[in-house]
């Protein structure tokens, strides 16, 4: 018959897949004890067990029926949180698009205005600072 009491079996597959407690307990935003007196619960909520066994990269539908179906709701989470990752990314190029444009311009008219008022130093200076930024690679 299989193992019942959840604190047993999440202590059990902490330790099957290598990790210290303290550094699953980081990664829950918990506090160690907590996740300590998880361990001395028979009964434990699904959403925390579902939760655990995404941190640790672990599957407790076998040792915990249970938890089975939250396993689809695991999935939803992890898609939902790669589709707000990637608007973030999309967000993150297009403001780096526009910063790319508007320095563009900044420069255009640094240059024309140094060139037209026959500053010669300050286009040479700005010349320079645009060749260094240009060179660093990202």
């Amino acid at each position: 018959m299989a193992e019942k009491n959840h604190g047993k079996i999440i202590r059990k597959a902490i330790m099957q897949q290598g990790m210290k407690i303290n550094e699953v307990a980081k990664k829950l935003k918990i506090s160690n004890y907590k996740l300590y007196k998880a361990f001395d619960k028979i009964n434990l909520e699904k959403s925390f067990i579902v939760r655990l066994g995404i941190c640790i990269q672990y599957d407790f539908a076998n040792e915990i029926p249970e938890v089975e179906n939250a396993y689809s709701l695991k999935t939803d989470i992890l898609e939902k949180e790669e589709r707000r990752i990637k608007e973030k990314i999309y967000m993150l190029e297009k403001k780096y698009i526009k910063l790319l444009e508007h320095y563009t311009k900044l420069n255009f008219f640094l240059l024309n205005l140094t060139h037209n008022n026959h500053l010669v130093s300050l286009k040479e200076e700005i010349t320079s600072c645009i060749q260094k930024i240009e060179s660093i690679d990202i």
